[in-house]
């Protein structure tokens, strides 16, 4: 079965398989507060990777459907102390994907 696009599959015990919408959410921080927000946003259930990039964090976010996406960002993310701002990116295609279908990254 082709997924839509930009969801993917994300394999949880006994075989079921989940298909989940992805989002790039990135976040500038305070820079006194650099440790505490990747901490925190690493905890955080819908955070599949997180990425530092210098100025931001970077995190692959899923999600069940945009209104969850829009709801983790917006309730979750943009509360956490030490975030100035964050910006989302919703996963229309994917056209060069390294995950296999246990959603871990895998190379080609």
């Amino acid at each position: 079965m082709r997924l839509s696009s930009g969801q993917h599959r994300t394999s949880l015990s006994g075989g079921l398989v989940l298909e989940r919408l992805l989002a790039f959410v990135n976040v500038f921080t305070d820079s006194s507060n650099v440790r505490e927000v990747s901490v925190t946003l690493g905890g955080l259930s819908n955070v599949e990777e997180l990425y530092e990039t210098g100025e931001s964090r970077v995190s692959i976010v899923s999600a069940a459907n945009i209104e969850e996406i829009r709801d983790f960002v917006n309730g979750k993310v943009r509360k956490i102390p030490g975030i100035k701002s964050a910006v989302t990116y919703i996963v229309l295609d994917d056209h060069k994907c390294l995950r296999n279908g246990s959603g871990r990254l895998t190379s080609q």
